[in-house]
Parts: C-alpha cells; sequence; structure tokens
C-alpha cells in the first residue's frame, strides 16, 4: 500500500538528493535508496508515493541512468515536478585530522567522495591536492562516515551544510570546476503520463510556465530525420525546445529525449506531437514511438531575476503591445498613466521591473515622480528613440542597486511576434543582472539585439527615423499640394509607389509627438537634414541640366551601397 507521504531518494541523510527534499519541504518524509533502479522500483511498487532522481547537472551533462530508466518503465512512472538544487561542493575533514597534517591542503593524503562530485571538482582536485589518493563511494554521506567510523586521515567532498552537520571543518569552499553548478532533479510518480493529461482541455497556460518531456525513437535510422523532427517542432509549430539528448539503442539507432516548452494540452504542443508521430510513423512503417515522460512546471537552471514589471504610459499603443507581451509570458503586470488612481508609491512598491513608455518630454517629470520610491533590486528600463534626452538623466538621478537599461524597440506596438523585429540595446555603468536578463528575454523569443552607445544610437536613429519620417512627410505633403483627393494622386500606382505610399500612412499614424521629437531633440538630426539638403540639390541641379553622368554616379554608387 502507498504511503501518500513518503519519497524515495539517493540517500543516505546529507546527499544532495536530500537536500533537494529539504527544499521542497519533504525531508523527513524521505526514504534512503542506494540506486537509481530502486527508487523507481519502489514507485512502481507502491511502496511510496514518489521518488526523487537526478535528470542533469550543469557540468556533467544529463544523467544517463534516470532518462534510460524513465524510459524503460512508460506507462509505469512519470515525471511531475522538477526541482533545481545549487551544488555547492566543500572540502572537509575531521578537525583533529587536519591539525595532525598541518592545516595544509598539501598534505592531504586521500580523498573520498560520490563519483559525480569527484568529476565536477577535476580542476581543483588536480591544483590543490594532487598529492592525494582519489577514492570513489557509493555517496557523500557514506564517505563522511567512512572516515569518521574508521578514523582516516582523510578529506570528503560533499555540500557545506553536510559536513558542518557532521562535524567536520570545512577546509575548501566552492571547489567545483564551474561555481554555478546546479542539479536538476525529478520528482517522478506511479502512471501513464499520457493518460494523465488526454481528458484535459487546453489549460491556456503560459508557454514558459510548462515544460513537455518526451522520448522519440524512431525505430529505424535515417540521414536527416533529426533535420526533418526538428522542422516540424520549430519551424512549424513554433515550439521552443529546451534540450535535446541523444542515445543509441539495440537496434543500431538512436532515441532522442527532448524537452519541449509548453504544457501537453496546449493547441501549440499536442499539435506538434501529433504531426511528429504521424511524420514517425509514416517514415519507419508504423514502428516509431514517441512517448511522453511528463508534463510538469519547470523550474530553471538560471532562473529570471524579476517576476513582475510595471509599465509607465501602459495605454498607449506601445504600453499596450508590452503590456501583453509580458503577460503572455506569465510576468505579473502593473500599468501607470496620468488617469491612473495608483500612487508612485504604491506602483514602485509592487514591481521589479520599471519600464517608461512614455514620450521624451515626460522623462524628467516621470523620473521626479518615481525617484523617492525607487529601491536597491529594481531595474529602471527606458524604451525612447532619443538615448541623449533621457538616460544621461536617469543616471544621474538613480539611488546605488537601481539598474538601468536602454531599449528602443523599433517597431510599432502592431505586430504579432518579436521574429526578426530589431530591439536596439544600450547599457549603462547600472546595468547587470536583471538587465542582462531581459536582454535575454527579448532575444529568447526572435529579437534582433543590436547594441550601441547613446551617440551611436542616436546618429543612426537620426536616419532611420528621423529623416525618414521627414522625407516620407515631405512626399506627402507635395502630394497635397498638388491634388485636390487622394484617388486623384494614386491613379497611376506603381508596385514600388504604392509601397511608399503605405510607408507614408504608417508613418503619419505614429503620435505628432514622437514625430516632432524626431526633428527637434535629437541633436544629430540638424547636420542630417543640411546633409540631405546638399545632396538634394545637387542631384536636382544636375538633372535640371541634364547631367546623366552625374546622375548615373549617384545610382551607381547607391546601387553599390545597398547591394546584398
Amino acid at each position: 500500500m502507498t504511503d501518500n507521504t513518503k519519497i524515495a531518494y539517493l540517500g543516505p541523510q546529507g546527499t544532495y538528493s536530500h537536500l533537494a527534499l529539504i527544499k521542497i519541504k519533504h525531508g523527513d518524509n524521505g526514504i534512503p535508496c542506494r540506486s537509481i533502479p530502486e527508487i523507481i522500483t519502489k514507485v512502481i511498487n507502491a511502496e511510496v508515493a514518489h521518488g526523487l532522481i537526478p535528470l542533469e547537472n550543469i557540468i556533467q551533462g544529463l544523467v544517463t541512468e534516470s532518462w534510460d530508466l524513465l524510459l524503460q518503465n512508460r506507462g509505469k512512472i512519470n515525471i511531475g515536478k522538477s526541482i533545481v538544487l545549487d551544488i555547492n561542493h566543500a572540502l572537509g575533514m575531521l578537525p583533529e585530522h587536519f591539525l595532525a597534517i598541518g592545516g595544509s591542503l598539501e598534505n592531504i593524503p586521500a580523498v573520498y567522495s560520490r563519483d559525480q562530485a569527484l568529476q565536477q571538482c577535476l580542476r581543483f582536485l588536480t591544483s590543490h591536492v594532487a598529492q592525494a589518493t582519489i577514492h570513489q563511494i557509493e555517496s557523500t554521506t557514506a564517505a563522511i562516515e567512512l572516515i569518521r567510523n574508521k578514523n582516516i586521515t582523510a578529506a570528503v567532498i560533499a555540500a557545506k551544510e553536510t559536513l558542518s552537520q557532521s562535524g567536520l571543518v570545512i577546509v575548501a569552499e566552492n571547489i567545483a570546476d564551474q561555481k554555478d553548478n546546479k542539479t536538476r532533479f525529478a520528482l517522478v510518480t506511479q502512471g501513464d503520463a499520457e493518460s494523465l493529461y488526454l481528458s484535459k482541455s487546453d489549460l491556456s497556460c503560459p508557454p514558459g510556465d510548462y515544460v513537455t518531456s518526451i522520448a522519440i525513437n524512431p525505430q529505424k535510422d535515417r540521414q536527416g530525420i533529426l533535420y526533418d523532427m526538428l522542422q516540424v517542432i520549430s519551424a512549424q509549430h513554433k515550439v521552443n525546445m529546451l534540450s535535446i539528448h541523444s542515445r543509441p539503442d539495440a537496434a543500431g539507432g538512436f532515441v532522442f529525449f527532448l524537452d519541449l516548452e509548453g504544457h501537453y494540452n496546449s493547441r501549440e504542443i499536442a499539435g506538434c506531437l501529433n504531426e511528429l508521430k504521424n511524420y514517425c510513423k509514416k517514415l519507419t512503417g508504423d514502428i516509431a514511438e514517441i512517448t511522453l515522460l511528463g508534463c510538469y512546471q519547470r523550474e530553471e537552471f538560471k532562473p529570471i531575476p524579476f517576476k513582475s514589471i510595471g509599465i509607465v504610459g501602459g495605454n498607449g499603443m506601445m504600453g499596450r503591445w508590452f503590456k501583453n507581451f509580458f503577460l503572455g509570458l506569465g510576468f505579473s503586470i502593473l500599468v501607470i498613466d496620468r488617469e491612473s488612481s495608483i500612487s508612485y508609491a504604491e506602483f514602485c512598491a509592487q514591481v521589479d521591473v520599471i519600464l517608461l513608455s512614455i514620450p521624451m518630454t515626460q522623462v524628467s517629470e516621470v523620473l521626479a515622480n518615481l525617484r523617492p520610491h525607487l529601491r536597491p533590486g529594481q531595474l529602471l528600463v527606458e524604451n525612447c528613440s532619443i538615448k541623449s534626452c533621457s538616460l544621461p538623466l536617469l543616471q544621474d538621478s538613480l539611488l546605488d542597486g537601481v539598474e538601468l537599461l536602454g531599449i528602443h524597440t523599433m517597431f510599432k506596438g502592431d505586430i504579432d511576434s518579436l521574429k526578426g523585429e530589431n530591439i536596439v540595446i544600450t547599457r549603462t555603468n547600472n546595468s547587470s543582472k536583471m538587465a542582462y536578463a531581459l536582454e535575454d528575454l527579448f532575444y529568447k523569443h526572435g529579437a534582433n539585439i543590436v547594441h550601441a552607445g547613446i551617440d551611436e544610437h542616436d546618429k543612426g536613429t537620426a536616419f532611420t527615423q528621423g529623416l525618414v519620417n521627414l522625407v516620407l512627410l515631405l512626399i506627402s505633403d507635395v502630394m497635397v499640394r498638388n491634388f485636390d483627393r487622394y484617388d486623384q494622386a494614386v491613379m497611376f500606382n506603381t508596385k514600388i509607389s504604392r509601397q511608399v505610399l503605405a510607408l507614408i500612412k504608417r508613418s503619419l499614424g505614429q503620435n505628432d509627438e514622437l514625430i516632432r521629437d524626431l526633428q527637434f531633440l535629437n541633436s544629430h538630426s540638424p547636420a542630417i537634414r543640411a546633409e540631405f539638403l546638399r545632396v538634394a540639390r545637387e542631384i536636382i541641379d544636375a538633372i535640371d541640366k541634364k547631367d546623366s553622368n552625374k546622375l548615373s554616379e549617384c545610382i551607381n554608387r547607391s546601387r553599390v551601397f545597398f547591394a546584398d
């Protein structure tokens, strides 16, 4: 009979598996086991409610034994939860033994630990205790018990907490080859994963909240089969693949283990898996197998360091786009503008990130309202078209510990996807962990990230926004002055002229204040306008004089510049 509270884990107490149980507040409910197969067996036999098994480590990668057992026992067990644990390896010794060797790492004669811990600390072992003999033990806790019970003069690699609780002195901390080492564990439970979700409807969950783990065994090898499957996943169904690993099978082919971002019952994942099944079975003669290993809330190795985003000006076009974008990713959103009843104090108290989606002329006023309520650990982001008007002012006024990032979304708020859209990033001296995470978020969802300093940004946008908008406005004004009605002006449209007119309409759809600011506030704009007028006068004079050579020079020079 199943004990609904007990969880089998790799024991004994004090192992990293036990620390993972403590993290999810089940440390007292653990049943220690000597191996991963023993854990799986206890779950299948209903001796425990769950089993905790390691899935992957940042340094060593996949724990192949766990994944092989998940597949071998398909239909009997499934992944119900994932837990990420920080792995902080430390080196410890019995205090009297460390004193006996003179308190020097160079005199440590032997090191005991589990094979994975030893592998993850190879660089430290080689450089600091090269003289020591290395001994693999079934667990880090067993290594501690061995040197204590047999009074062995040796060091042990284990979790710092475990070493301290066992009475050992810490002689070196954080000794893993990679300092942000983490291990992902899975909490497995009895039952077939697919049957758990077949009866459920679309949950409409934010895609980043869930991961669907599958195994694909084509049963036959074929050139390009992996590429074809990835096309189905990424190109056709736009599903983000979080990880992929392959394992050879007995038939000479490969089994592919994939983690897909999204819930099994979502339209995207369901459609993707159906097409994968049809593709694989048709290709291999109905012998391919696609197995659902689990669907569960995801805990990331590198979690996003913010959960809530406040948008100043969130009811404008771009503000609404930001709101919808971040809501779709599962963030908590709070909006404030001139009509809001919420105060700036309440607004700042409830959010981790503050994004300014306001006209450049309002930055000073908004900053004065925000400044008294900002706190260390927040990120302030401005999305202005002219950085010299905003970033220096913001940077000079911020408290220590408040991050600052400049972004410029080079699109209107009417797009459905970031795929292929440009976002210019201007980092500041106050840009750090949260700012970089926001950049990564835009990049992950398809944006082209361009980094530029303040002056470089403003010079570039003086061309791409200021001059282009001005030229389109001039063309439209010439049309207005020469035709009574729009339909008269477009009677003889060509494909090119239709495209230009579409651009004019799009440009005129912008806020008047933005159009003015691009001309009035960008310090590079006067020189760009003067250069435009000089070149325009030069070419027009050549045309008036029927100087075909001058015109050809202009055409050819431009063709070379714009050539693909």
